[in-house]
Order: C-alpha cells, then sequence, then structure tokens
C-alpha cells in the first residue's frame, strides 16, 4: 500500500513545535495506518524501528485530539481526520460505487465504529495540548523507565562486530539482529556486556581456536541462537576428520609410490 504525507504538514505550527523525535514519530504513524486511519499500539516494533524507545504516552499525549485510541480496543490507534482527508475530498463516501470505502466500513465495523463515529472522535477526545510541556514530562518519564538516548547501539554494535573472530556474513543484517536482541531485553547495557562476556569465553574455546578459527561460528548463528547464553564448545572440530583426511591422503601417496611429503 503506497502512502504519501501531504507537504502542508510541515508548515503547520503545532507540528513545527515539535522535537525531531515527535515529528518523525507522527509521520512514521502516518503511514503505517490502513486505509481507515487505524494502527496497532506496539511499542516494541515501534521502538525497534525508530531506533529509541516509544511510549504510548508519546503516541497519545503528544498530538492532542490527532491521534487517539479506538474505543474499547487499547492496543489500536486512529487518526480521526484520515479518512475525511484522504478519501472524502467533498465527495460522498459510497460504500456500493467504492471497493477502499467498503474496506473501511468493513474494518470500522470490526471495532464498532462507523465513519461518522470516527470523524466524532477529533472533537469528543478533543485536548488542549502544549507539545514542549508534553515532550519534557514525557522525557522524565523515559529516563525513568528505559534511557533510551544513553544508548549507543551503534557503538555497541561496533564493539561486537570488531571483536568477532570471523565476519562472513553482511553486517546490516546482523546489525539490526543485534539491535532487537538490545530492545528486547530489560537493561541493553546489560545485555551487551553478557554478550560481550560470552563472545569472549567462545573466542578461547577449543573449537573456535582449532586449525587458526577455520571452525568459528558465523555472526548470525551466534545471535539467533543467543550462543553467548551456551557453554562454549571445547569438544573440538569435526572430531579430528581433518587429521584422518591427512593420514588418508599420505597412504594413498605411499601406496602409488608417490613422496609422503607430497600430501603435505
Amino acid at each position: 500500500m503506497v502512502k504519501m504525507v501531504d507537504s502542508v504538514l510541515f508548515e503547520q505550527e503545532w507540528f513545527m513545535d515539535l522535537d525531531l523525535f515527535h515529528r518523525l514519530l507522527y509521520v512514521y504513524l502516518l503511514t503505517r495506518t490502513t486505509n481507515s486511519g487505524m494502527f496497532d499500539v506496539n511499542c516494541r516494533r515501534m521502538s525497534f524501528d525508530m531506533g529509541r524507545k516509544v511510549t504510548e504516552q508519546d503516541i497519545f499525549c503528544t498530538y492532542g485530539n490527532r491521534i487517539v485510541r479506538v474505543p474499547g480496543h487499547e492496543s489500536k490507534g486512529i487518526f480521526p481526520s484520515f479518512i475525511s482527508f484522504c478519501w472524502k475530498r467533498g465527495k460522498e463516501l459510497d460504500p456500493e460505487k467504492n471497493r477502499v470505502v467498503k474496506g473501511i466500513v468493513y474494518e470500522l465495523s470490526r471495532y464498532g465504529l462507523t465513519i461518522q463515529k470516527v470523524e466524532e472522535l477529533a472533537s469528543s477526545n478533543a485536548v488542549t495540548t502544549n507539545p514542549k510541556a508534553v515532550q519534557e514530562e514525557l522525557a522524565i518519564e523515559s529516563d525513568s523507565e528505559f534511557e533510551a538516548d544513553a544508548v549507543d547501539f551503534d557503538s555497541m554494535f561496533a564493539e561486537f562486530w570488531k571483536e568477532y573472530p570471523a565476519r562472513r556474513d553482511g553486517k546490516p543484517k546482523n546489525m539490526a539482529k543485534y539491535r532487537r536482541i538490545l530492545l528486547d531485553s530489560k537493561n541493553p547495557k546489560e545485555e551487551h556486556e553478557r554478550i560481550m562476556e560470552g563472545l569472549r569465553g567462545w573466542k578461547s574455546c577449543r573449537k573456535w581456536t582449532k586449525d587458526d578459527h577455520a571452525y568459528v561460528d558465523s555472526m548470525s548463528k551466534f545471535l539467533n541462537n543467543r550462543l553467548w547464553e551456551v557453554e562454549p564448545d571445547n569438544t573440538g572440530a569435526n572430531n579430528g576428520n581433518n587429521t584422518k583426511c591427512i593420514v588418508r591422503r599420505a597412504d594413498n601417496a605411499y601406496s602409488s609410490g608417490g613422496e609422503i611429503s607430497s600430501a603435505f
């Protein structure tokens, strides 16, 4: 589904009063809606996408009545003016003549809403907000719950990337995995330290150091399987198969009358 943002948004005084993060969050939410202007309130996913902690207060206490909760459904938010702005444009919305409108009517009905009721939410839930005051309050709450701004995910991953002994797979996808792991943890800094401590244990184990680090697990496997929580493998690699291969090659050279040294 293609979503576009009207450039007039950036000229609105209320929007210009927001800090950069809440401007980006508004545009992000605007482009994540369904055709009815509804979206899932999944703060963990939003935090991952935005690169810092997103709370429900950020969503519902910053923009006044421009974004409200769907009545009776805490996990859903909606832009009450979305339908009028995107689909009406001075025209009557007839679900019998427009398949998109028919889909909107059906979606809203699942939550006990109609197009008229959605438009009424803009006035019935109207609140006067002072964006700067709200943001200062949110900053205090955010600091006590999760110091997102103090977490430098990029530098943490850079340390992990530099320390890892084998980097055979792509950096961007592993960076995304690493960030997701830290965001899913209660304390990203402590989780990063646990990962680094576990990595150092694996770096010194027999499997990873054998044959000049030939058997180091890929970074993706290390992250996907959470190997930092697993005891390092000190049983060796391939159970001596490499040695057996060398002996077999030497035997073949001897039986064929060749020089044994040529097998090594």
